[in-house]
């Protein structure tokens, strides 16, 4: 399959038929999807793509996680092992939890040997509350995030993180690069030098017009890193420069290279979408 500008909402499936080289086209027979020849009196099947927002199934190099599956009757393109040898099934199912099992994911690889009749790009947007060790949130103060114990009586900012598609930012060891929004807000976050220390700002952009630049905006972008059930974000301007918290309450959110000692850089995310 092979993608074109657009973008395909997280969540949202999108259909189409799917062709090689050879314009030969899937139909549905006994269960199986075969090939044949594309003709005036063939119906081919009708493919449904929906994007996984899970990063942890994002990896470097072998392209983008998507659940398949085919209309009339709906059925999910599945991977098991069969007499030790990976098949590739169909079954009855719908677009709805536990979809995200292992089994149903295909890696969307970019690849021109094949095309969707309506091709799409994927973007992974998930909405996310973050906090620390120490059960502190971050809440916007004027133009910066701070940090405030939670309570009841506190609206902590919700994390909108958009995945990176452009490849020249991708590096397996430092993780996923991801643009960061304020849900809700016209506000990025951002990494800049103020009087040669680099520090992480607020930006009033809205992160779907960050994202959509033809060129990834690099000083928008950190590597978004699973380090247990924590997460870490590392400035991609500023490498080794990581998002870290004061122990204190009231501090602003920062920038820093000095990890494990006076400020946190590790992260709970909790998914809100």
């Amino acid at each position: 399959m092979s993608a074109s500008a657009g973008h395909l909402a997280v969540n949202k499936p999108q259909t189409g038929e799917v062709s090689d080289l050879n314009q030969q086209v899937w139909i549905l027979q006994d269960q199986t999807i075969v090939t044949v020849p594309r003709t005036d009196s063939v119906t081919p099947v009708t493919v449904t793509v929906v994007p996984c927002k899970y990063p942890e199934y994002l990896e470097q190099g072998r392209g983008i996680p998507i659940y398949m599956g085919i209309e009339n009757p709906e059925m999910c393109l599945s991977c098991e092992d069969i007499g030790g040898q990976p098949t590739l099934q169909l079954k009855t199912c719908c677009w709805q939890p536990p979809l995200h099992r292992l089994i149903y994911l295909v890696f969307f690889t970019g690849s021109s040997e094949a095309s969707m009749a309506t091709p799409q790009a994927v973007d992974y947007s998930r909405i996310f509350g973050v906090h620390d060790s120490l059960q502190m949130v971050w809440v916007l103060n004027g133009n910066s995030l701070i940090t405030t114990p939670f309570n009841n009586n506190v609206s902590p900012v919700s994390l909108d993180l958009m995945t990176c598609m452009d490849k020249e930012f991708h590096d397996a060891g430092k993780g996923n690069p991801v643009y960061l929004g304020i849900k809700n807000n016209h506000l990025c976050l951002f990494c800049g030098e103020i009087q040669g220390q680099p520090t992480l700002q607020l930006k009033e952009k809205n992160i779907m017009d960050v994202h959509n630049k033809k060129k990834a905006q690099k000083p928008f972008l950190f590597f978004h890193n699973k380090e247990g059930s924590t997460s870490t974000f590392q400035s991609v301007s500023y490498p080794d420069w990581f998002i870290a918290t004061s122990k204190t309450a009231g501090q602003p959110v920062i920038l820093t290279k000095e990890r494990g000692k006076d400020y946190i850089t590790n992260f709970y995310l909790e998914p809100q979408d």
